[in-house]
């Protein structure tokens, strides 16, 4: 019987199963999440921002996050491409949130989520708890810090200027 690695090396052996790639030949399958398809009852324009959400979580978050998970750390590099995204705050209007659907925010964070759930819960709880705090419950001077803008935060710009080219 092969022995179980002690819990002090429980974090080394788990770094070490994890940071192992399958070959480059082995067969990918991308599971789509959307098993009821109900994207398409969304406009064209937050279908491309759902594709945008695709690539972003199959070309930068998949290919590290499970080293990142064999060492328990967080890929603190991908937040500024997350910030680019512009997908954080999504069902808020005003103060530079893109006031969307509560189903676009939901298929963004299914998105996520098939890819992996830890990057889902960092949006889930930047976006909603965070940010929803501050906007249902926070004055019109904290609303005011949602708005990258007003921040001094170029990799979004607000969302009159995203929506309209300028």
């Amino acid at each position: 019987m092969k022995s179980q690695p002690s819990p002090r090396n429980l974090l080394g052996e788990i770094a070490k199963t994890a940071s192992r790639r399958p070959p480059a030949d082995a067969p990918h399958y991308v599971v789509d999440g959307d098993f009821y398809k109900i994207a398409h009852l969304v406009s064209a324009e937050d279908q491309a921002l759902l594709r945008r959400v695709r690539a972003f979580a199959e070309e930068k978050i998949a290919p590290i996050i499970n080293q990142y998970w064999g060492r328990a750390e967080f890929p603190f590099e991908l937040i500024s491409e997350y910030g680019a995204l512009g997908i954080a705050g999504v069902p808020y209007s005003g103060f530079g949130c893109l006031g969307k659907s509560v189903l676009l925010d939901g298929l963004i964070m299914m998105e996520l989520a098939r890819v992996d759930c830890s990057i889902a819960t960092f949006h889930g709880v930047h976006s909603g708890l965070a940010m929803g705090s501050i906007y249902l419950c926070g004055s019109d001077q904290q609303r005011l810090t949602l708005d990258p803008a007003r921040r001094g935060d170029s990799r979004r710009p607000p969302s009159s200027a995203a929506r309209t080219g300028s």
